[in-house]
């Protein structure tokens, strides 16, 4: 996009959602004034557009704002513009990689046929901290998947606890927001394979994984206003919070599992 006049990029992203694309663009989010990183240092970052509005001169745009809520609010195109160009500027100085700018579209035309055997794959994955993503030519050296993901967590917080060097500025919201969204998407799941008659139904198990999306949500809210409020006694806390995720779901998993192993691809 670096060829593109100012006038020229918001044109384009217009064109592009005209035609129903969604765009997700590579920009520094510290010139964007919601966001919680304005005015500091440069904060490479995708920022999802999904509408526009010609008479405001605004893009709609998913993120997380000043307050560390995730939601859909509205950027002048001028701050979008001034966005892209220093993200432009710093992956020219070579100060940052190219992460690329993607636009997708649903596809409702090619009809995708449920794989059973995917879905038991991926649990077994979760269960073991692994990974099947590309196992021959991928090394995951120095990454962590699954239930790992949960002592690393807990690690995270206790050097945000105790000041961490290293954490030049913790962002603990947005990691418990992806840990909420990860959990309610599980619970969609479970539910979408009962309706289906993909899995036995099984009321406990449903019931269970909802409780951790909750919980999950929980904490997410009592982690943003820690942090608007400026108190940081919340880190300390956040290790033992999350122990109880990981004493429950291996067990919930495995039962998944068993109802997945045992059950039978129906419908697309």
């Amino acid at each position: 996009m670096s060829g593109y006049r100012p006038d020229e990029l918001v044109e384009f992203m217009i064109g592009r959602m005209n035609q129903g694309y969604y765009a997700i663009v590579f920009i520094d989010e510290s010139k964007i004034t919601a966001s919680s990183a304005y005015e500091g240092d440069p904060f490479p970052h995708h920022l999802m557009l999904s509408g526009y509005d010609l008479k405001e001169r605004t893009f709609d745009v998913s993120m997380f704002d000043f307050n560390q809520v995730y939601r859909t609010i509205k950027i002048p195109f001028e701050e979008f513009i001034s966005a892209c160009d220093s993200m432009k500027q710093l992956i020219e100085s070579g100060l940052e990689a190219d992460h690329h700018t993607f636009f997708y579209r649903f596809n409702g035309e090619h009809p995708f046929a449920f794989d059973l055997v995917a879905v038991a794959d991926q649990l077994r994955d979760y269960l073991n901290s692994e990974t099947h993503l590309n196992r021959i030519n991928y090394n995951p050296d120095g990454e962590v998947f699954g239930l790992q993901t949960y002592e690393y967590l807990q690690l995270y917080f206790k050097a945000a606890a105790e000041r961490h060097p290293s954490l030049v500025w913790p962002n603990a919201v947005r990691h418990l927001h992806l840990l909420w969204e990860h959990k309610r998407v599980m619970t969609d799941r479970i539910r979408y394979f009962t309706q289906r008659g993909i899995i036995e139904r099984d009321d406990e198990l449903q019931q269970s994984f909802e409780e951790l999306a909750n919980k999950a949500k929980l904490l997410r809210d009592q982690m943003a206003i820690a942090e608007m409020k400026g108190d940081d006694r919340i880190y300390a806390k956040m290790a033992a919070k999350l122990e109880a995720f990981k004493e429950k779901e291996p067990g919930l998993l495995e039962r998944l599992l068993k109802r997945v192993e045992s059950g039978q691809p129906v419908g697309t």
